[in-house]
């Protein structure tokens, strides 16, 4: 049970930096959003990831809303699904 506790602890740390460094890139870009069709394109990808959360659309590896985040230019899928668009 410890060591569950350990990697829930661990997975929490490592979505607060993802969320961090998000919000500090957003804010730099001025939060710069994709065309429709990439933000559909990575949605799709996303839909089809074994790391997504489907009840509340959150993807388990980074943290955050899928819906959100595929939305940001500056955003990219943390196992290399989808880059950020310069």
């Amino acid at each position: 049970m410890a060591c569950c506790k350990k990697h829930k602890r661990q997975r929490f740390i490592k979505q607060v930096k993802s969320f961090c460094n998000s919000l500090y890139l957003n804010i730099k870009s001025g939060f710069k959003h994709v065309t429709h069709e990439d933000y559909n394109d990575r949605i799709s990808i996303c839909k089809a990831c074994p790391f997504l959360n489907y009840k509340d659309d959150i993807c388990q590896e980074c943290g955050c809303y899928i819906k959100i985040k595929a939305r940001l230019k500056v955003e990219d899928c943390p196992q290399n699904y989808w880059k950020k668009i310069d």
